[in-house]
């Protein structure tokens, strides 16, 4: 119910803002500086980390822009029962990590002529860091993790800007690679579990978390001001 909301709304507002497209291109050509936020999408990073923006018009037809969000690590914590290595939701395999997720980098939109059509490129190194404790039958296990991908980018959306500045954009969809990614870590303790355990368990979470970062996205929402 509330996905049929936001659709009707999203038709709404695309609607709406569709009947001042043409004089986005003009507005775009008057200003100079972009401030605004990336609330929400179908798109992880994003939905998790909720990134600012601040993006620089380069004439009439270009954007270049810089991005940053981080959820902090109050606010991002996961339990998770390890199922491999358990006997049911009572078992005494358990996996507790916290940590901090950062989402950073750089964009430059490419508008189509007069219309509010973008091509978008982007740059992005995502960065999840923080500790983790597995807990098995034969002991305990506690770690130090840092995971990171640089992710590249291309999309392509639509930005209405109004004459009072109001800037209101959607990237209907965004294919992204994983360009480099590394899985560093630190076993600060371990009382009985074999180490190759630890690490297996370890890596599989950084791979995970470093996929989850090179996911795609679709109908990315940014909105903010422009002058």
């Amino acid at each position: 119910m509330k996905m049929k909301r936001w659709i009707l709304l999203s038709s709404f507002i695309v609607f709406y803002i569709s009947a001042y497209a043409a004089t986005s291109q003009e507005n775009r050509d008057e200003s100079l500086l972009f401030v605004g936020v990336s609330p929400f999408g179908v798109h992880v990073p994003t939905l998790l980390t909720r990134p600012l923006n601040v993006g620089l018009y380069l004439g009439s037809n270009v954007m270049f822009g810089v991005e940053y969000g981080k959820v902090k690590d109050s606010d991002y914590e996961h339990k998770y029962l390890d199922e491999n290595h358990s006997d049911g939701e009572n078992g005494s395999s358990t996996t507790n990590v916290s940590g901090s997720y950062t989402n950073e980098g750089a964009y430059i939109r490419v508008f189509s002529g007069e219309s509010s059509l973008y091509l978008l490129l982007a740059y992005h190194v995502r960065t999840w860091e923080g500790e983790g404790t597995l807990t098995r039958e034969s002991g305990e296990a506690v770690g130090t993790m840092t995971f990171q991908s640089h992710i590249g980018t291309i999309g392509f959306g639509n930005m209405w800007q109004f004459d009072s500045g109001l800037t209101f954009g959607i990237s209907w969809y965004c294919d992204s690679r994983i360009l480099e990614q590394s899985i560093d870590y630190k076993i600060t303790s371990n009382t009985g579990i074999p180490e190759d355990e630890v690490q297996e368990e370890i890596e599989d979470f950084g791979k995970f978390l470093n996929a989850v970062s090179g996911l795609f996205g679709v109908g990315i929402v940014t909105m903010g001001i422009s002058f």
